[in-house]
């Protein structure tokens, strides 16, 4: 029986093994991320300590001080990730000609949307940013804010837009998409649908807006 117990503890060994391989395990500075990001959406950054972080990624307090020293620190590569996944999700928007805004803002918008009901926790997370007045530019916000005013610009060049001040223009399209990616269960009641082809016809309505104004011509 001893030559079969041990090939059955082999057997279950190798079985271990080949789901760790196909599941390798989450690597502790992620699951730091992760546990940070859930919790700054929860309690906000003020109410949220380094050991409550280390408790919910189920690692030591010294494994998130030798990943992030500080904090902020913290806060940072928690947004700097976040801003990963919101430029990825945004690349298909780019692959328009630079002087077709009407694209650009069509996709950048249904982009955004879609993003937003995929990241509920970094939505709460701007919110919570907002309410304890510490809202700033996010990382890189600054280097997609420079591609999108040469965009307008290039469309400004090609008789496309009229000559608006493009940081003005871009910042109008922001609160809009912002504005509705916050509130939409509320103002989507008066639509009659919450559903993402609600967010299509707002987006569609208002590149319309924007390009072509309200007034009768």
């Amino acid at each position: 029986m001893a030559p079969r117990s041990r090939r059955t503890r082999r057997a279950q060994l190798a079985r271990r093994l080949e789901e760790g391989a196909e599941n390798p395990p989450t690597p502790p500075r992620v699951r730091v991320l992760e546990a940070a990001l859930s919790l700054f959406a929860e309690r906000g950054f003020r109410a949220t300590s380094l050991r409550s972080i280390a408790r919910r990624a189920e690692v030591s307090l010294g494994c998130v001080q030798h990943h992030f020293p500080t904090k902020g620190e913290l806060e940072h590569a928690v947004l700097e990730r976040a801003m990963e996944t919101f430029r990825a999700e945004q690349a298909s928007a780019f692959e328009a000609p630079d002087e077709d805004i009407e694209s650009l803002l069509h996709a950048g918008m249904r982009n955004y949307f879609r993003w937003a009901r995929e990241n509920p926790e970094v939505m709460r997370l701007g919110a919570w940013l907002t309410l304890e007045g510490r809202d700033r530019r996010w990382p890189t916000e600054a280097e997609l804010d420079a591609e999108l005013v040469r965009r307008v610009q290039a469309a400004q060049s090609a008789g496309e837009l009229r000559d608006l001040d493009p940081l003005l223009l871009l910042t109008v399209v922001g609160l809009l998409m912002n504005g509705w990616a916050i509130a939409q269960r509320h103002h989507g009641q008066r639509l009659g649908d919450l559903g993402e082809e609600t967010d299509e016809r707002f987006a569609d309505f208002a590149v319309d807006l924007l390009l072509r104004g309200a007034r009768a011509r």
